[in-house]
């Protein structure tokens, strides 16, 4: 009996002190975006600081924000007298699927800011909890404390991972706390205290991946580099509906860290081993296996980059100059035979494959022959001497071989006869020459080797639509001819 109640005196010290005792927050990484919400990340933690309208003794506050937060199995709610405010705290589980045991823990921490006015500390891990943590944190927001540790730029020029400064090649752009997109890579990292806790991080994380991502195509523990540290990585190639995903997961001591770590990148193959710009600031593998090969990378689209089907020289590519020759079709040829052209256009990749261009081509016919030009119901005999032809086009790409593509299109835009008709009046500003001017609807293909590519186009031109000339005028034509992109 003595020896109980000395057992339960040592716990129950154990415990006050542990919670009294000052706590290490320097591992928080927080970023708050524009509504003035914030997210942390710390030893595994995603943390969520959410502003919220209400009143905590309101039944329908308190479901409308399980709502909002998928707190769907409620373990415990209940309230904490030791922050000395006003609060209640929500304890959860969210199952990551059928497919794995795994599940997100959630404590959810309500605090009463003002009359009306409620914020929420939503702390989410897939590991255990860890309540010393969520009380400390919970603490430090309370005393104002936490702004050390939140930063309102989503761009970074480089990382600090356990401690170590790493320069990116480009302005990568943060996705939440320690987690990072950069052109093709991703990078997702967590540091902890044991190797234990990173472990037990890195192996829950593969599990909820497995549920979350397609069939695995491959699976192999391979030696690394990481952060030039000799490591093992596990490294998967999931199926997606695009292109394979292949995943590295990294455990690793760092400067006193455990550091738990998800590299991300697309590939061809289970074969490809390359690593995008971003994954090599990181990791390296010395020694390929003997099945693997290196292409030549591709970068991913972005919101405002280029297309992934495009290699180096062509994502830089964005004027094609075009010459070509117009040729009438039908009751269109009675007026010229042909119009030799030359043309540019401006454009770029607005989606993966896709591509948005502008530009003008100037024709010059030739074997011209008279048609009627009419004007205030008088017809005047004359001749085309110029087409200039304006077109906004749409072009889906395919690569249909190496540095062979195959790009339909189709187009709208303007298309301009200007005849050796006299204008009886007209000024310095305009030109001279009376013209007919229709709307161009069309379609193409361009086959395209590197820089250089030929095309074909059909033109619908309902010249006759703006009464300067008669019915019979014609109103179709094809235009072919090679182009260069620089």
């Amino acid at each position: 009996m003595k020896l109980s109640i000395t057992i339960i005196i040592t716990l129950f010290f154990c415990s006050l002190l542990s919670f009294s005792q000052n706590y290490d927050l320097s591992g928080l990484q927080g970023l708050q975006n524009s509504n003035g919400e914030v997210e942390l990340e710390m030893s595994g933690y995603s943390i969520s600081i959410i502003p919220y309208k209400g009143y905590l003794n309101n039944d329908g506050t308190i479901k409308s924000i399980k709502g909002l937060l998928n707190l769907n199995t409620v373990l415990a709610e209940y309230s904490e007298e030791k922050f000395g405010t006003e609060n209640k705290i929500i304890e959860s589980e969210l199952p990551m699927g059928e497919k794995t045991k795994v599940k997100t823990n959630q404590a959810c921490y309500i605090f009463k800011k003002a009359d009306g006015e409620l914020t929420i500390l939503l702390f989410q891990t897939l590991n255990q909890r860890d309540i010393i943590l969520e009380q400390e944190v919970s603490k430090a927001y309370l005393a104002n404390g936490l702004s050390a540790y939140i930063s309102k730029n989503w761009h970074t020029p480089s990382i600090t991972m356990a401690g170590k400064t790493i320069g990116l090649d480009s302005n990568c752009q943060w996705r939440a706390p320690r987690n990072l997109d950069c052109d093709n890579g991703h990078i997702r990292w967590s540091e902890f205290s044991s190797f234990e806790s990173a472990n037990l991080d890195i192996n829950n994380r593969i599990d909820a991946n497995n549920a979350l991502n397609g069939a695995i195509l491959y699976e192999e523990d391979i030696e690394v580099m990481f952060i030039n540290i000799p490591s093992w990585a596990h490294r998967i190639v999931y199926q997606t509906d695009n292109k394979p995903l292949i995943v590295y997961y990294v455990v690793q001591e760092v400067n006193g860290y455990y550091v738990s770590c998800v590299m991300t990148n697309s590939g061809l193959d289970q074969n490809d081993y390359y690593l995008t710009p971003l994954l090599q600031k990181v990791m390296s593998i010395p020694q390929l296996p003997d099945n693997a090969f290196k292409p030549v990378y591709k970068p991913e689209v972005q919101e405002s980059g280029w297309d992934s089907e495009w290699d180096e020289d062509l994502s830089r590519a964005i004027f094609d100059v075009r010459l070509g020759s117009w040729v009438p079709v039908g009751a269109l040829s009675k007026n010229f035979k042909a119009a030799p052209s030359v043309g540019i256009f401006f454009g770029g990749i607005i989606k993966q494959k896709f591509k948005l261009d502008l530009g003008v081509d100037l024709a010059l016919p030739v074997s011209k022959n008279n048609f009627s030009f009419i004007d205030n119901n008088y017809a005047y005999e004359t001749k085309t001497t110029l087409m200039v032809n304006i077109a906004l086009r749409f072009h889906y790409i395919q690569e249909v071989a190496k540095n062979v593509y195959w790009k339909p299109y189709v187009g709208i835009g303007c298309n301009v006869l200007e005849t050796d008709l006299e204008k009886e009046y007209w000024d310095e500003e305009e030109s001279k020459w009376e013209s007919i001017t229709t709307l161009d609807l069309h379609g193409g293909v361009s086959i395209q080797h590197k820089k250089v590519g030929c095309f074909l186009e059909y033109h619908f031109l309902p010249y006759s639509m703006g009464g300067k000339v008669r019915k019979n005028f014609g109103n179709s034509a094809l235009n072919m001819g090679l182009f260069f992109t620089f």
